[in-house]
């Protein structure tokens, strides 16, 4: 449907749906594609930082039981502040609570910045003792495969990122083609996305987050300068100002996408659609992104099941009752394989979500501003243009003798 009029609340939320009944499956595949490879660089890279580490752990001798406390003792005793992590408390409760006990039997036998003191010590003159003993050829090339395995594991990092924008753009050209009543030429859209979305909503997010960042930097730090103060209240306006410009520049994206233009004319575009609507944009997004996450939730729910974390290994640590570190590196491993798993899973569940309700938001501001929109591929490039006009014709006879002009018409 490609709306005469703006769209109201229920309008985008069917258009949404629609959308997303569309490009599902297809959404899904584009970001298996384009992170999959990726996530499994990173997945490997993990397993063999954990395998390097308890290699080197092994190498120098911190595997011993004197070792192995004092590590664990520091570990639970240097975290000052019971809200670190707070997020996860949540979703852990029984850790945690194991976790505050532990540390305030600690704090009390290790008060204040001397018992840290004390316990660095006392880690001191243990490994002084056990690195004696270390043959330095083996500890040189077990650092060495480890900042190797390291570098391998960002790199994975890096292709996610990449495939994160990638997938990005590929994904509202779906959308896009979606609720035009285009069909879904892959081949086009994987074009589009690697030799042109891609690479300008990476410069564009870029764009923008380092000019916002510099500006906002220089401000709060000239008013820190001044008074301390006023340093607070500039920082506080600074977080406004950067929910300010993420809403009115929130379909910079898909302008791109959609109208073809450059990282600054698509931001400048953005601007214009949300000038006068800031407020119903956020009422809409507050609703449309939490009915988004409900319904991520939902469907995650089983799959929370499938790759629940066993935390036996890790409260068994805080209890001291095993502190082998590397019984801890092979659960953080087994962790990191689960979360993996967990994310890739979810992110695919809900692949089209947000594109396709961002898309239906669109196209009714855009609707708003522009009036009624027609669509049509523009000479194979995307996005879409209107046709020329014929030139109007003398009379019949030349009307029949004339061939019409070639124009774009809609796929």
């Amino acid at each position: 449907m490609i709306p005469s009029r703006p769209l109201d609340l229920a309008g985008i939320f069917a258009e949404t749906i629609r959308i997303i009944k569309k490009t599902y499956l297809y959404a899904a595949i584009v970001a298996l594609i384009f992170t999959g490879p990726g996530l499994a660089v990173m997945l490997i890279g993990a397993d063999r930082v954990a395998d390097d580490t308890s290699s080197l752990i092994r190498t120098e001798n911190l595997d011993t039981p004197a070792v192995r406390q004092v590590i664990h003792d520091q570990l639970i005793r240097s975290v000052k502040h019971k809200s670190t992590l707070l997020i996860y408390r949540f979703q852990y409760p029984n850790i945690f609570e194991q976790y505050d006990s532990v540390h305030d039997i600690l704090v009390a036998k290790y008060p204040g910045d001397s018992g840290l003191a004390m316990l660095q010590a006392e880690f001191d003159s243990l490994t002084h003792i056990s690195r004696g003993a270390v043959n330095k050829n083996a500890e040189a090339a077990a650092i060495s495969t480890l900042i190797a395995d390291t570098i391998f594991f960002g790199a994975g990092l890096l292709l996610v990122i990449l495939g994160v924008f990638f997938g990005i753009g590929a994904q509202y050209e779906l959308s896009i083609r979606a609720f035009e009543e285009r069909p879904f030429h892959l081949t086009k859209i994987f074009k589009h996305t690697l030799t042109r979305h891609g690479w300008l909503l990476m410069v564009q997010t870029a764009m923008l987050v380092l000019v916002m960042m510099l500006g906002l930097s220089v401000v709060v730090g000239i008013a820190s300068a001044i008074s301390a103060v006023l340093g607070v209240f500039a920082a506080l306006g600074a977080i406004g100002v950067i929910i300010y410009m993420v809403i009115r520049l929130m379909f910079s994206w898909i302008v791109l996408v959609s109208e073809g233009t450059g990282p600054v004319a698509s931001a400048t575009r953005s601007m214009e659609y949300t000038g006068g609507h800031f407020w119903r944009i956020v009422g809409i997004t507050f609703i449309g992104g939490l009915g988004i996450a409900i319904v991520g939730a939902i469907l995650k729910l089983p799959f929370n099941f499938i790759f629940k974390v066993d935390t036996h290994p890790i409260q068994t640590y805080i209890s001291g009752e095993n502190t082998s570190l590397v019984a801890i590196v092979d659960f953080f491993r087994y962790m990191v394989v689960n979360l993996f798993a967990l994310s890739l899973v979810s992110g695919l569940l809900t692949a089209s979500f947000s594109p396709a309700f961002m898309t239906a938001f669109y196209y009714d501001l855009r609707t708003r501003l522009d009036g009624p929109i027609d669509y049509y591929e523009s000479g194979g490039t995307h996005p879409t243009s209107p046709p020329p006009s014929p030139e109007p014709l003398a009379d019949a006879s030349s009307a029949a003798q004339s061939k019409p002009p070639e124009t774009n018409v809609p796929e």
